[in-house]
C-alpha cells in the first residue's frame, strides 16, 4: 500500500509513535510518504505532497491527531482528502492538565480513530495500546551497570511525586542529542535505547495521561525489569512480566534486589513485548481496518 504518514517530529513525541512508526510501516512492505510535522515551527508547504498527489495514496495515517490537527488543516482543505484516514491518539481523552480533548475535532481528522487508553472506547474509538519499534528497542548484550533509573521529562506532577517518595538511589535523566539543527530525534532515540540496555530496574514515574505510556514497552523491550504505575487492562501480569504499584513502589524495588528474580522478570517481560506488542502487530490491526472497510 502507498501510505502518507503524518506524525509529530520533536523530542517530546515518542519514537514509536512518530518516525519509528513510519519506518515500521515501510519495513512491513508499504510505500511510505514520510510527512513529519515539527510542532512550534513554521511549516513549509513545499515539504509535503500536493493534495492531488496525496489523494493518489491508498490511505493517510495520522499519528497524534490531537497534537497535529491544526497543522493538517493549515496544509490542506482536509475535507478534500478523499482517501481513508487512520488516526492513532497519543494521549487519553481525559488528562489532568487539559481536562478533555476535543473529541469531535479528532473524529473530523480521521475516519477511523484508535486510542491507547481502554476507557476511551466510550467515545467510539477502537482500543489499540502502544507498541514498540523492535528494530530500535532490543535487549542487546550491554552490561547492566545502572541499578535503578528513570529516563524522561520531569514535569510538576513527577517532581511533586519525587518529593513525597524519597528514593535516593534512583538516577533520573534525559537523552537528547543536539546538533546545529537542534535536537536530533533519531540519534536521541538511539542513545535512549542504549541507556535502557544499561539499566537493571526501570522505575516508571506517574504520568498525566491515563494509560500505559510508551516507556512501558520500550524499557521492557530493551531488557530492563520494569516497575510502573498500575494500569488496568494493560495485558501484562504483575510479578510475571513487570511489577505494578499503586502509590509507593518501595515493595517492588525491594523485591527486585534479588538478582535471580529480577533477571527472570526482565527476560519474561522482554519476550512478552517482542512477541505480542511490536509495532508490526499494532499497525497490522490498523491496516486490517482498511481491508474490512473496503
Amino acid at each position: 500500500m502507498r501510505l502518507a504518514v503524518f506524525y509529530p517530529h520533536n523530542p517530546t513525541s515518542a519514537w514509536s509513535v512518530s518516525q519509528g512508526l513510519a519506518e515500521t510501516l515501510q519495513r512491513m512492505g508499504n510505500d511510505v510518504v514520510f510527512c513529519p510535522i515539527k510542532p512550534g515551527r513554521s511549516i513549509s508547504r513545499t515539504e509535503f505532497p500536493e493534495l492531488e498527489a496525496l489523494n493518489e495514496c491508498d490511505a493517510v495515517v495520522v499519528s497524534g491527531p490531537e497534537h497535529i490537527r491544526k497543522y493538517l488543516i493549515a496544509l490542506y482543505p482536509w475535507e478534500k482528502v478523499a482517501i481513508p484516514k487512520l488516526g492513532w491518539l497519543h494521549e487519553s481523552v481525559r488528562r489532568e492538565d487539559y481536562g478533555q480533548l476535543d473529541v469531535e475535532a479528532i473524529k473530523r481528522t480521521a475516519d477511523f480513530v484508535f486510542c491507547p487508553a481502554r476507557q476511551d472506547e466510550e467515545f467510539g474509538f477502537d482500543y489499540l495500546p502502544f507498541g514498540v519499534d523492535t528494530a530500535m528497542f532490543a535487549a542487546g548484550n550491554r552490561v547492566r551497570d545502572i541499578p535503578l533509573a528513570f529516563i524522561g521529562m520531569m514535569y510538576p506532577k513527577r517532581e511533586e511525586w519525587m518529593r513525597t517518595h524519597r528514593i535516593p538511589e534512583l538516577r533520573i535523566g534525559r537523552c537528547e542529542v543536539t546538533d546545529l539543527d537542534g535536537i536530533n530525534v533519531e540519534q536521541s532515540a538511539r542513545v535512549y535505547a542504549e541507556q535502557l540496555r544499561r539499566i537493571k530496574v526501570f522505575l516508571n514515574l506517574p504520568s498525566l495521561s491515563q494509560l500505559a505510556v510508551t516507556k512501558v514497552y520500550e524499557a521492557m523491550a530493551c531488557g530492563a525489569a520494569l516497575i510502573t504505575p498500575l494500569v488496568k487492562d494493560s495485558g501484562f501480569v504483575s510479578g510475571e512480566h513487570l511489577m505494578f504499584y499503586e502509590d509507593n513502589p518501595a515493595g517492588a524495588i525491594e523485591a527486585l534486589r534479588d538478582d535471580a528474580f529480577r533477571e527472570k522478570l526482565a527476560k519474561a517481560g522482554c519476550g512478552e513485548v517482542h512477541a505480542k506488542h511490536s509495532l508490526e502487530s499494532r499497525l497490522g490491526v490498523m491496516l486490517q481496518k482498511l481491508a474490512v472497510a473496503a
